[in-house]
């Protein structure tokens, strides 16, 4: 019962980051597990050891190509030329974010939140500053988008993580159930891209941030 506690008070005290946070949290259950209730077996051990070493391989191999992607389309002047690009389509700081939200939508739902971050933000960025939109709105929207495509289908890259944990196949009766929250989300996500001041209030009104633009 402590690990949520351990996990969430370390991140809203400020003593962790959340990936550090969630380092703890799984060193918690690891002490519980060895040594409280003793359900963990060396044999379970290294069971979770190589399930864990192989899905984390398949994400560090994906940052890594995206990052190779990235490095090369920046030497060879193709992220500038995209830049050029979409800034072409339009000035007007509303419809730039509605048409990326669409580009992340559909983006997420083939492709993992890494890897377009890697390959997209790039492009995304200058045009970004050149229209002068705040990159902490401009931020959480993009969190929200990424987050709405990954459990859209046709892949829905979380809905297999979530199948994975269940032990269980992504079925028409899973589906039945994301896809009124995926409206839901969108509207939401439509509201805080019209309305910045939703994203903003909080850390202006705390002092923790100052808008750029």
């Amino acid at each position: 019962m402590l690990a949520p506690v351990i996990i969430l008070g370390s991140i809203y005290a400020g003593v962790a980051t959340p990936t550090e946070s969630a380092i703890m949290g799984v060193f918690y259950a690891l002490f519980v597990g060895l040594f409280i209730y003793r359900t963990i077996t060396l044999e379970v051990l290294v069971s979770s050891l190589v399930e864990t070493v192989a899905g984390s391989a398949v994400v560090m191999f994906v940052v890594a190509m995206a990052g190779i992607f990235s490095w090369a389309a920046s030497t060879l002047g193709v992220i500038d030329a995209a830049a050029q690009l979409v800034q072409g389509l339009t000035t007007n700081k509303l419809v730039f974010v509605l048409l990326i939200n669409v580009v992340m939508l559909i983006a997420g739902m083939f492709l993992d939140a890494i890897s377009i971050t890697y390959v997209f933000m790039p492009i995304i960025l200058p045009v970004l500053l050149q229209l002068q939109i705040d990159p902490l709105y401009f931020g959480v929207v993009l969190v929200i988008a990424l987050a709405i495509g990954q459990i859209t289908p046709p892949v829905a890259v979380n809905l297999y993580v979530t199948s994975n944990i269940i032990k269980s196949n992504i079925n028409d009766e899973m589906i039945r159930f994301v896809i009124p929250m995926v409206f839901v989300s969108i509207l939401a996500l439509l509201v805080i891209t019209l309305f910045p001041q939703i994203s903003l209030w909080l850390p202006i009104a705390s002092g923790l941030y100052t808008p750029r633009f």
